[in-house]
């Protein structure tokens, strides 16, 4: 008989307890759900991020491309120039660079050459000269001017030199062009001179 009371005691205490239970069970639910949605939020724009890197990676990587193929694009046609041209440090006045022509102009080989300064190429007579130039900044414009130059021979040449400002190697350089007019001027003082008058029969 008392069996009765005792079940309804214990329906009436599992009436109590579900509410509870279940209202804990859909919060933590609902904050799981909540957490999918951030994971999936944070996973797209890491996804986006990621994407846009690779972008960049990729753009970047073409640009070294294409600066490498300036680089030696430039440098092929400064090693292959026809006209003798170099490079050097104004401060120490040594060969940063010179090309192929500047060697069979001068006569000298690779070793040599990068061995001298191009106060080495002066003539003596033109050696302060020279210097005093090299403590002056080039001008873009500015008047060529013809110097005489030394080969291995011991051959005196006559070139035009331009030049240009730069800095290479982290140097204050400049890049010298070298135009042999040797022969030009040979022939223009030839001109000049007084022709002989024909004698008469």
């Amino acid at each position: 008989m008392n069996s009765v009371p005792v079940y309804s005691t214990v329906l009436s205490v599992l009436a109590c307890l579900i509410p509870p239970y279940a209202l804990r069970l859909t919060r933590v639910f609902g904050t799981k759900r909540e957490l999918e949605s951030q994971v999936q939020e944070r996973t797209a724009q890491l996804d986006s991020a990621n994407d846009g890197l690779q972008r960049e990676i990729s753009l970047r990587k073409q640009g070294e491309q294409e600066l490498r193929k300036s680089k030696d694009g430039y440098r092929f046609l400064f090693d292959e120039n026809p006209l003798p041209m170099w490079i050097f440090d104004l401060r120490s006045l040594r060969f940063l660079a010179f090309n192929n022509a500047a060697l069979r102009h001068y006569g000298f080989s690779r070793a040599e050459f990068k061995e001298l300064t191009p106060a080495d190429l002066c003539v003596p007579a033109e050696l302060d000269g020279f210097l005093a130039d090299c403590a002056r900044n080039t001008v873009i414009g500015q008047p060529r001017r013809v110097w005489r130059h030394r080969r291995k021979d011991g051959s005196i040449t006559e070139v035009e030199i331009t030049a240009h400002d730069l800095t290479y190697a982290e140097c204050p350089a400049r890049l010298v062009l070298a135009y042999d007019v040797s022969n030009w001027r040979q022939r223009a003082q030839l001109s000049l001179q007084p022709q002989e008058a024909p004698q008469a029969a």
